[in-house]
């Protein structure tokens, strides 16, 4: 059994969805196997964030972690003139992925945590590359990769088959029977509403 989360770092209900991953890594070990797509949210953004918008995304996080029990610093979070791009954080997701895929887990961690609890901005290469470094990943070959032509295109490719499959929102989770794609959950769940889920697909 294949299963391919997609999701986004700066995703607050994926940052909440993230002990739902681990439960569900663990509930594969042996049976399957979960991949990894980043879906860009808010890839490609140029504008600073509207005090307005500010407003709602703080709001929208406190209902992520009433819900989830996820940490958040909310004191100073998105200060003035800060533009919520996503797509460097999905890129460093792709280069871990390609490049290092024993460490994506402990980089995805690393960046989510990075951003809604520590309040790194990690839309920028020096936040991404304080990031790998955290994470344990060498820093010059990481951020080589970071930069490459290859890993912007085989990001692009992940935003593409986010677009084609007309999914708008995270965290998602999907199987193939190896004609199409199916939406196994779509929206933050539970893992107690996960795997009962889980247990018809691995039987």
């Amino acid at each position: 059994m294949e299963i391919t989360y997609l999701f986004d770092p700066m995703c607050s209900w994926c940052w909440g969805f993230a002990p739902v991953i681990d439960k569900l890594t663990v509930a594969l070990a042996g049976k399957g196997k979960l991949h990894y797509r980043v879906g860009g949210l808010r890839a490609g953004q140029q504008q600073p964030l509207t005090p307005p918008l500010r407003n709602y995304i703080l709001e929208h996080w406190q209902q992520v972690q009433k819900t989830t029990g996820q940490p958040f610093n909310f004191s100073g979070a998105l200060s003035e003139g800060f533009i919520y791009d996503t797509e460097p954080s999905c890129r460093a997701v792709v280069v871990a992925r390609e490049h290092f895929p024993d460490q994506l887990k402990k980089l995805i961690t690393a960046l989510q945590r990075g951003f809604y609890v520590n309040q790194l901005d990690i839309t920028t290469p020096h936040g991404i590359k304080q990031v790998a470094a955290e994470a344990g990943l060498p820093e010059e070959g990481f951020m080589e990769a970071f930069f490459s032509n290859e890993t912007k295109a085989l990001t692009e490719q992940d935003f593409e088959f986010t677009y084609n499959l007309g999914i708008q929102g995270f965290p998602t989770l999907l199987f193939t029977d190896q004609q199409q794609w199916h939406i196994l959950v779509s929206g933050y769940k539970r893992w107690e509403e996960l795997q009962p889920l889980m247990k018809e697909l691995i039987i």
